[in-house]
């Protein structure tokens, strides 16, 4: 959509299933997040700071050194990763340490999710 204003209708049955397939999908996550805390499978900036030896100061200005350059995981107010997506990413931290340098300041607004 090139104009932010324009007004999208949708009939009210789609409309109905989109909302129930959405509800379906915050139910999953919201479950698998469960089961991955209840397990310790889940890891935060917190535990990830230490890990890398670096304050959370540091790891707030750095975002290429979370998952995902910062996005969390899971939709809740503590941003949080699986354990296993957290050690994929430090494997190839390096990788993400240079395509954060190399990228412009709109590339970087994309891999923070500011921008689509």
């Amino acid at each position: 959509m090139e104009n932010s204003n324009e007004i999208i209708v949708i009939p009210r049955q789609e409309w109905e299933s989109l909302n129930r397939r959405v509800e379906q999908i915050l139910l999953l996550l919201e479950e698998t997040r469960s089961v991955a805390v209840d397990s310790g499978q889940v890891i935060d900036r917190k535990t990830i700071a230490k890990r890398q030896g670096v304050s959370l100061s540091k790891l707030k200005r750095d975002p290429w050194r979370l998952p995902n350059y910062g996005i969390g995981e899971f939709s809740t107010r503590k941003i949080q990763w699986r354990r296993s997506t957290y050690l994929e990413w430090e494997a190839k931290l390096e990788e993400h340490y240079q395509k954060w340098v190399l990228a412009t300041s709109v590339e970087r607004e994309k891999l923070l999710g500011v921008t689509e």
